[in-house]
């Protein structure tokens, strides 16, 4: 089964590095996994969330924490009233972010109503204020979100990765540990030692979940790292291919270019007024 891979660009806001919204969800969503952070509460409804290959029943009250690049799907019967959160680093404090971070896992936990009812206001405010934002909204925002994320620590069931299928906590470990270190581009050689597999079936094995081979997933994380530093500071298009890990700038061109259609000049002028 090939996962599909959902990117900041296009899930998370660039201004206030948060989404949120309430959704309905019908049928069953498409297996995927995210480089952002994600949480879903359920308000209305019935089904089941697989998660690194385990399986968890979704109520009234359900919700889930995770990290980027846990792999996941949703199953309703016949559908699921939710509010998604979703959200990158930077809102969050390191202190908390290690916390959550801590166990490498997905945290889920199930609200009774006293409990759901607070959540669901906070959630509501959450969304409130993106959709009207002002001067203080990233501030509130973030504040909300950790009232949350608190929440959910307090009474969090984590699924750790000794009841997870092995392939899954191998990708999983391989593409946390490239998020944080894929400037240094590690080797796929060096990724299949560390999870304890052989070079030729952890190649196979990254294909068949993340849908990408191994050198197009880590250039897709420098491309997005490159897009924020084009579209964030005045550093020299130079300057950035070095600093996401590209050994030459015609490399990064052509690489750049194959991701977006775009040369990084291109891409700077169009998003930038």
């Amino acid at each position: 089964m090939k996962y599909e891979f959902f990117t900041n660009e296009n899930y998370v806001s660039k201004v206030h590095h948060i989404s949120a919204s309430e959704k309905i969800l019908r049928g069953k969503t498409d297996p995927h996994f995210h480089e952002f952070f994600e949480m879903e509460l359920i308000t209305e409804g019935n089904g089941k969330h697989e998660i690194n290959g385990n399986e968890k029943e979704l109520k009234k009250g359900s919700i889930y924490f995770l990290p980027p690049g846990n792999f996941h799907r949703i199953f309703c019967t016949p559908e699921l009233k939710v509010i998604n959160i979703m959200f990158d680093e930077s809102i969050i404090s390191s202190e908390l972010q290690a916390k959550l971070l801590d166990s490498n896992a997905s945290l889920c936990a199930v609200f009774n109503e006293e409990e759901l009812s607070d959540v669901i206001a906070i959630a509501k405010q959450l969304i409130e204020e993106i959709n009207a934002p002002d001067n203080y909204t990233a501030h509130y925002s973030a504040n909300l979100l950790n009232c949350i994320l608190i929440k959910i620590m307090r009474k969090a069931e984590v699924l750790p990765f000794s009841d997870i299928k092995g392939k899954y906590e191998a990708i999983n470990t391989a593409i946390n540990y490239l998020y944080k270190n894929f400037k240094d581009a590690p080797t796929l050689d060096e990724l299949a030692k560390m999870c304890g597999y052989s070079p030729n079936y952890f190649r196979k094995l990254f294909i068949d979940l993340t849908g990408k081979c191994y050198t197009d997933f880590v250039n897709a994380l420098k491309v997005s790292y490159a897009k924020v530093l084009l579209a964030s500071n005045n550093m020299t298009v130079s300057e950035i291919a070095f600093d996401c890990g590209f050994t030459s700038l015609s490399n990064f061109y052509r690489v750049f270019h194959s991701e977006t259609g775009l040369s990084p000049l291109e891409y700077r002028n169009k998003i930038v007024p």
